[in-house]
């Protein structure tokens, strides 16, 4: 089991370092503006996506569209083991990401999709920590129980991973 962890491992350190630099280029500083991430959930599925879509390695599975907040949002190969929950504030900005996934499966692309996300997550929201965040979910990830938190900028990360059950939130700090 542990070598599925560090696939995970891996996956989130070799994208972070140089995604998190461009990310942070791009986008204006703080994360929070308007009581809500700079994203509607919408952007928020089509920039992550289309990430996937430019990864070279071919093993990245993308989600589906957004639909309601709160909503799952499953992988589009059709697997069970993944899922992302949006939540939005009244303007319609994204103010909660979820993403839950079992331990127990054995597709190996679930397994770099998982890791990929949570790296893009990231770099989306808090991409001048990204890296840093990144350090202890590798360890978590390599262990295959514990949690973690931080709170950075008005936004509040969460990595909990227990009995092959795992949940990682990125939300607004209250």
């Amino acid at each position: 089991m542990k070598w599925k962890f560090s696939v995970l491992c891996l996956c989130l350190l070799l994208l972070l370092p140089g995604c998190a630099n461009m990310a942070a280029e791009a986008e204006p500083a703080g994360p929070v503006v308007d009581g809500g991430f700079r994203y509607t959930p919408q952007e928020f599925i089509d920039i992550i996506n289309e990430a996937a879509e430019n990864d070279d390695s071919g093993k990245i599975i993308k989600f589906g569209d957004y639909v309601e907040s709160g909503e799952s949002i499953w992988l589009e190969n059709g697997s069970t083991s993944v899922l992302l929950k949006l939540e939005e504030n009244e303007a319609g900005m994204l103010d909660d990401v979820r993403m839950y996934w079992a331990t127990n499966f054995f597709d190996l692309n679930e397994q770099y999709t998982v890791g990929y996300y949570c790296a893009q997550i990231l770099i989306a929201i808090l991409p001048d920590r990204a890296e840093e965040i990144s350090e202890d979910l590798s360890t978590i990830f390599e262990a295959g129980s514990g949690t973690v938190e931080y709170t950075f900028d008005g936004v509040h990360v969460e990595l909990m991973s227990a009995q092959g059950q795992n949940w990682f939130d990125v939300e607004l700090a209250e």
